[in-house]
């Protein structure tokens, strides 16, 4: 499995991530039916793309939007965030040997 220890957190060592890559595929078990999805989670935004029967993203704000309620993709007003996260989000699929 990829990914980080956190072990350094477990000791309580300072932790810094830059962002976090994850990859959803829960769909069709599970019981709260969330389409497979990947995406980047930062300590301040979120970015998803849903892939399954479709393709649509999320990006979410998580300081002003803690329960991601509203999507502000494709808003123009954060077309620099989402930029931004969709480079990091390019970048760790290609350090995890993710393909779409």
């Amino acid at each position: 499995m990829q990914g980080k220890s956190l072990k350094p957190v477990v000791e309580g060592e300072a932790f810094e991530l830059d962002g976090q890559y994850y990859h959803y595929y829960e769909i069709p078990h599970g019981w709260h039916k969330v389409k497979k999805h990947y995406g980047v989670r930062t300590a301040t935004h979120k970015l998803i793309h849903y892939y399954q029967d479709s393709d649509e993203w999320e990006l979410f704000d998580l300081q002003n939007d803690p329960h991601e309620m509203n999507n502000l993709y494709g808003l123009k007003k954060h077309k620099k965030v989402q930029k931004k996260l969709g480079k990091l989000l390019k970048e760790l699929r290609v350090k995890y040997q993710e393909e779409d």
